[in-house]
């Protein structure tokens, strides 16, 4: 299929085609073996860091010894995306080498280390490690500077910023009413989220929050389709398609505590403990302004929950729910055989087994199976889902990752795992059972509607060897959570930063405030480490206010994503100018991948999946900014990409390198 000539019909800009809208890569991205670990460069940067205490000594200065060791850390560290303004620094004083007359080119940064063997280089190596070592002590002095005004600066404010004896007390509008917590317990398919929705269908103004974007859309279709005037709030999207509607359906990070709900539905409230993301549920509970919350989730949250009611003096009133059919784990594993049957989802926890699994299944069941993973986006998971769901679609197996594990209604009859095991990113571990207990559950999913008897949901592994860590994991316990994650709200860190002249890094600010920050009774600090690498991002770009950062900290961006801060860099550049931008005016958005039409290798799967994801960035910042960062275009290269990543699905074979033999056993 071809959509050069579709994309030309919205004439963007002046072009045919987003190949032509994209015309160059910039000269200014780096190749992939950009400073590689022997490479002269990155040689040259060692020794220099190794010796900045010996260079000190030499020249006789005096420097603060308390800084050196983390400052010296942070610069050995320094990557592509990670610490990223050392990192800066780096290419910074390497830049300067090859200036200086050194006999450099760029060679220094690409080149093997016999490089560094050639005789001129050899008699000079001496002079250009203390030529970089000059620079890295300026920075270094510029660093303790800044550390020096953190530790000294408005002690006593810095303290009251920090000290969290009770959080609840930074929501008086909520604290000025009289709420009544709800929750409705029990495990998946219980029927305890359709419980308080029907609650919400009947407020006059109330709000559902939702851990992903795609319940959200789920909620404001139904809704809309139940003739409950809802609109739509997510971190990319906004619908207003009602001046005053009853309901609005957002993720959990978009709703407002600002504003005045009759009942409010906050969906997985087991998230609150979660130390990445659960900060946003936390924030709903202690800060919406509703007479009723409904929270939905499962039973390990209760006490939790019932504590922190307590603190902030609501109602508390607890409704539990049990399955509507049964689960049970089957009698026996499959023994490493695809015996597989219509309404089984085959669960795998990477891209690569997932795909491997595809193939092997098509081929022996004669015909397509549908596919639901993370990287995809949830608009193509929804038609995956549908198409399995489908009694007119061929595709009768579900292949699917732990992203089925919430957000997606399934008629799934069977869970097959076919490992218990994932790499974490640095080792392989074991699924956690809250994450087994929940994805099973996904098994028997109750058919409304209907007066027969149903069938229960089944749950096994594909392998022995999984079998009875399944058995364990389904009988294991309810361990119960007991504390709620927390971090400071955006004014709170504002003022906290307004204590510090503007030249002081928001990502050091940052760090001071992490290394302050405390907390007391039923809560826990959140994870800064996300907010970190962003702000490492944003303070790149010098213009940005601190106000500006703060609003971008939530910026949905991952370190794996190319050329990932340029593409930030240039984001930034354009907001802090005020200079407006569409999406085909970014150097770093290779539109180009839409022209090559439909994927038909694992390659090109994964480069527009990587642009699709840059695309969701993109919307994100342009809610914010939308008189800057401009929507128009950006919003129909979402869909094109969307309707590729779609077909492309269909006719996706495994690569020659996942597709091994010993993935499993085809029972013929």
């Amino acid at each position: 299929m071809k959509f050069p000539f579709l994309i030309s019909k919205f004439q963007f800009g002046r072009c045919f085609s987003f190949k032509k809208l994209y015309s160059t890569v910039p000269g200014k991205i780096h190749k992939p073996n950009f400073l590689a670990y022997d490479s002269p460069g990155n040689i040259l940067w060692r020794v220099a860091l190794k010796g900045m205490e010996t260079y000190f000594t030499k020249q006789k200065i005096e420097y603060p010894t308390q800084y050196l060791p983390s400052f010296l850390e942070r610069c050995r560290n320094a990557k592509v995306n990670q610490e990223i303004p050392y990192f800066e620094l780096k290419k910074k004083v390497l830049r300067s080498l090859i200036k200086s007359g050194s006999g450099f080119s760029s060679e220094i940064y690409y080149s093997n280390p016999e490089y560094l063997e050639k005789p001129v280089h050899r008699k000079n190596f001496t002079f250009y490690v203390s030529h970089l070592q000059e620079i890295i002590a300026a920075e270094f002095f510029k660093y303790a500077r800044y550390k020096d005004i953190l530790a000294n600066t408005n002690v006593d404010l810095q303290r009251q910023l920090t000290k969290f004896t009770n959080p609840g007390e930074l929501y008086p509008a909520a604290r000025s009413q009289k709420r009544h917590i709800i929750m409705h317990v029990g495990p998946t398919n219980s029927g305890k989220t359709y419980h308080a929705l029907q609650r919400l269908k009947q407020s006059k103004r109330g709000v559902y929050a939702g851990p992903l974007r795609l319940l959200a859309h789920e909620v404001y279709n139904r809704l809309n389709a139940d003739g409950i005037r809802c609109n739509l709030l997510t971190g990319e999207e906004i619908r207003e398609p009602h001046i005053v509607p009853h309901v609005v359906s957002c993720t959990v990070e978009m709703c407002s505590i600002y504003d005045s709900f009759e009942v409010a539905v906050i969906d997985e409230i087991q998230m609150i403990a979660d130390p990445d993301r659960g900060f946003a549920w936390t924030n709903c509970l202690l800060g919406l302004q509703a007479k009723e919350i409904h929270l939905c989730g499962e039973e390990s949250a209760v006490n939790l929950v019932k504590s922190i009611a307590k603190l902030t003096r609501d109602d508390f009133t607890v409704y539990r729910y049990n399955r509507l059919n049964r689960l049970k784990v089957a009698k026996a594993s499959l023994r490493g055989k695809l015996k597989l049957q219509e309404g089984d989802c085959l669960v795998a926890f990477s891209r690569k087994d997932i795909f491997a699994l595809k193939e092997k299944v098509e081929e022996k069941m004669g015909r397509r199976a549908a596919v639901i993973y993370g990287s995809l986006p949830p608009e193509v998971r929804n038609q995956q889902a549908s198409l399995f769901n489908s009694e007119d679609h061929e595709e009768k197996i579900l292949l699917a990752s732990d992203a089925i594990g919430m957000g997606l209604n399934l008629t799934v009859k069977r869970i097959i795992f076919h490992k218990l095991k994932k790499f974490s990113g640095t080792e392989m571990i074991d699924i956690p059972i809250p994450q087994v207990k929940q994805i099973a559950g996904r098994a028997g999913r109750h058919q409304a509607n209907t007066d027969s008897e149903q069938s229960p949901g089944v749950v096994t592994t594909l392998y022995d060897e999984d079998y009875e860590a399944l058995k364990r994991a389904m009988k294991f316990p309810i361990k119960n959570l007991t504390r709620a994650s927390i971090k400071p709200p955006d004014f709170v860190f504002e003022k906290f930063c307004s204590l510090f002249p503007n030249e002081v890094p928001v990502r050091m600010i940052l760090e001071r405030y992490a290394k302050l920050f405390k907390v007391q009774g039923p809560f826990s600090a959140s994870n800064f480490n996300v907010n970190f690498f962003t702000l490492d991002l944003l303070d790149t770009v010098k213009e940005l206010t601190i106000e500006d950062k703060i609003s971008l900290l939530g910026i949905p961006i991952a370190k794996q994503m190319p050329q990932v801060t340029e593409f930030a860099y240039e984001i930034g550049k354009h907001i802090a100018s005020g200079k407006r931008m569409q999406i085909y005016d970014h150097p770093y958005l290779p539109l180009d991948i839409i022209d090559r039409g439909i994927p038909r290798t694992n390659e090109a799967l994964i480069d527009l999946e990587r642009l699709h994801k840059k695309i969701v960035v993109y919307l994100w910042v342009s809610l914010r900014y939308p008189n800057i960062i401009l929507p128009e275009a950006a919003l129909m290269a979402k869909k094109i990409t969307e309707e590729l990543l779609a077909r492309g699905l269909a006719h996706m074979k495994s690569s020659t390198e996942s597709s091994s033999s010993s993935v499993v056993a085809v029972d013929n």
